[in-house]
């Protein structure tokens, strides 16, 4: 196998969190969406133990870059430590090929998003679970952000069926089978990783043992140019997966920057993503939306100079001050 210095192109990071694959998860049956399970936005985001993660919010952060030309600040809150990871754009358009995703961006009016629906069911044969979650109106001045990423894939030949919950290749499986399966490593019994091959022009990545903080992080510990074949005697389970689950970016919403001249503010933020995976092959579809509003006032600021700054004065069209003072304890200079 060619080694990639890229991502692979269909980016199934999320089930490199391995306790995903081996059911830790409990879901919510009555929501169809899965508990306790927690969507992070970029490859950098810490992991807690059960993460998901897809590229659609990346991408629509680096389309509102665009528009600020600049990362993203906010005014009150500069070191946010989410706006941080996502302003180094782990993941752009380049990793991703044009048919895996699609992303619209412009003034949040109801013409954008019959757009958006005409063009994601035109492209993918899909509708929106979410833009019906944000509101829509004539003469916006107010900007939306969207993304989705839709893909099938099926292995090589079918996998299997363990038994009602496991798919994979036991001691009575054909030798065929084994085709589907590259080894990347195996260090001990709690410490491996395999590649699923397709029929498609995507890699399933799984991994075991990894202890690592972020999934860019376990996915760098992988080398893709160094594997095995799958033995004769070699045997694997894998969990089937059905979810959906959804969420948003707290820690964004709320929060005001600036556009040129103009103040704005995160309204909303919502990720869904939905995901199955059985012994023939599998399927994931996330979206991301983001809704970004114009302020009509500029917010109100203190400027305080009562204690612990520094004070310069100048020769108007000089370069240096003539008088510094660095004032720690007013006290002192009172």
């Amino acid at each position: 196998m060619k080694f990639k210095e890229n991502l692979p192109t269909f980016l199934i990071i999320l089930l490199l969190l391995i306790c995903l694959m081996y059911s830790y998860i409990k879901e919510d049956k009555e929501s169809d969406n899965l508990i306790n399970v927690k969507i992070v936005p970029t490859l950098i985001t810490k992991l807690c133990d059960n993460a998901i993660y897809t590229s659609t919010f990346q991408l629509i952060w680096n389309d509102l870059k665009e528009e600020v030309e600049s990362d993203i600040v906010f005014l009150d809150d500069n070191n946010n430590q989410m706006v941080l990871d996502l302003n180094q754009e782990t993941f752009k358009e380049s990793d991703l090929s044009p048919d895996y995703y699609y992303k619209k961006h412009g003034y949040m009016t109801p013409s954008l998003k019959e757009e958006i629906k005409t063009n994601i069911l035109n492209k993918f044969n899909k509708n929106s679970d979410i833009l019906d979650e944000f509101n829509f109106y004539d003469d916006s001045q107010d900007y939306f952000f969207y993304s989705m990423l839709a893909r099938e894939f099926e292995f090589l030949y079918p996998f299997d069926v363990l038994n009602d919950t496991e798919f994979g290749i036991n001691e009575n499986s054909k030798s065929e089978l084994d085709k589907n399966i590259k080894v990347l490593y195996y260090k001990d019994y709690s410490n491996y990783a395999v590649l699923l091959e397709t029929k498609n022009n995507d890699e399933i990545i799984l991994v075991k043992g990894a202890v690592d903080n972020n999934f860019l992080e376990i996915y760098q510990g992988i080398n893709l140019e160094i594997y095995e074949q799958f033995n004769s005697d070699d045997t694997i389970s894998i969990s089937n997966l059905d979810f959906k689950v959804n969420g948003s970016y707290k820690e964004l919403e709320n929060k005001k920057f600036l556009i040129g001249d103009n103040f704005y503010e995160i309204d909303k933020t919502l990720e869904v993503i939905e995901f199955k995976m059985n012994n023939k092959g599998g399927s994931v579809k996330s979206e991301a939306g983001m809704s970004v509003n114009k302020m009509s006032f500029v917010p109100s600021r203190h400027f305080d100079f009562s204690d612990n700054f520094t004070l310069f004065i100048k020769e108007k069209d000089k370069n240096l001050p003539y008088l510094g003072i660095k004032i720690s304890d007013i006290e002192k200079f009172r």
